[in-house]
Formats: C-alpha cells, structure tokens, sequence
C-alpha cells in the first residue's frame, strides 16, 4: 500500500522529497531476490508520482555473461533503468571522463534502454561553447546511437558551502538538467507535454559521488 511506502521513507521536510536509504553494502544485493526487488520498485511508483533513483553502474546480466547469478546482483539496477522514463548519466570531462561515461551509455543501450530517454550530464564542463562542442561529439561518435541530449553544467565556486547553506543544488545548474530530464520523460509519453506528471521513474545512473568528486 502506498501509506505503508511512504511510512518506510525519511520525510525531506522543506525539501519537498522522501529519501528512501538504499543496501549498506554491495554484498548484500547477492541476498536479494528479483521478485524481492520488483515490487518495492512498483510500490514507489503507485506511492509517488515522481520517483528518482540513483543506482551503480553495474549493468551486466545474464544477457552479457550467460551467468542467472550475475543477473541477480545486479536486478535492482537493471529492472530500474529498464523501466525508467529517464536515465541521467553523469560525465566528467576529459579522454577518461568521456570514455567512461560514452562506454556506460553503450552498456545502457545494450541493457535494452532507448537513446531517446539517456541524458548525458557533462559535469564540471568547460565554459567555452567550442570545448562543450567538441565534448558533445566526442560523447556521441564513442557512445554510437546515444545519448539523446548532452547536458553541460559548469564548475561553480563555493558551491558545496551554499548546498550545505541553502540544502539545494542551486536554480542555475539544476534548471538545464531538470528540463533536459523532463523532455525525455515526455518523449517516453511517461508525462504529457502539460506538465501533469503520471507514474514514472526517471533513474540517475552512474556513481554521483564518484563521479563529482
């Protein structure tokens, strides 16, 4: 039931979110079983009609290695993305930056996921329109079919103090990934171009704290 979902969540208060915690430690996916997965996925989505989830990049499965065991860990990740509306995937600048990100959009893609609903977040992009050029393209002749739209957010000093100050990302950088992430939404045909959100779930895949560290 959805009040039992949201009893399970910590409230965000004035942020407006519940944060439901994830697993404490990798290993305890191996004691999670898909259907012990897919339905706490599906209790989110009746509970909320916006669900964002930020999962590892772990995306191989039976598909890839022939092994039920490898699909099993890794469920909880693929069943999301699968089912997601959106997946945002977190880039860094730079040949490895690029590279990584560009080789986690194939896997997306092989994992059955549209280019139609993969955002790229350039993080900590160059200011210089030719530079985020030319990281555009780099992305897209690497990643082949994807990503559908590359997204640039810039470094911004002191930003870490006016998150812990303020307790958001601020309107500047948030509002191009934001609108980035709800045009594929509509592109999915998860929500109508109105605005009126219905059951989705736009995943955020790829390591954050990795990734903008």
């Amino acid at each position: 039931r959805p009040d039992e979902i949201r009893r399970l969540c910590l409230a965000g208060g004035a942020r407006r979110h519940d944060l439901l915690l994830g697993l404490r430690r990798p290993r305890e996916r191996t004691a999670l079983r898909p259907r012990a997965i897919d339905a706490p996925v599906d209790g989110l989505r009746s509970a909320y009609r916006w669900v964002v989830a930020d999962v590892s990049p772990d995306l191989d499965g039976a598909h890839d290695t022939g092994s039920v065991e490898v699909d099993e860990r890794h469920h909880l990740t693929l069943t999301t993305v699968r089912n997601a509306a959106a997946v945002a995937v977190i880039v860094r600048p730079g040949p490895t930056g690029v590279h990584r990100g560009a080789a986690l959009v194939r896997d997306l893609l092989g994992a059955g996921v549209e280019p139609s609903r993969v955002v790229a977040v350039v993080n900590r992009s160059p200011r210089s329109p030719a530079a985020r050029a030319e990281l555009g393209r780099a992305l897209a002749q690497l990643a082949g079919d994807g990503p559908a739209t590359v997204v640039h957010v810039p470094t911004m000093r002191g930003l870490d103090a006016r998150i812990h100050t303020d307790g958001r990302v601020p309107v500047a950088l948030g509002r191009p990934v934001a609108a980035a992430v709800v045009a594929a939404v509509e592109r999915a045909g998860a929500v109508e171009p109105s605005g009126a959100p219905e059951r989705i779930v736009p995943g955020s895949l790829g390591s954050l704290a990795e990734e903008t560290s």
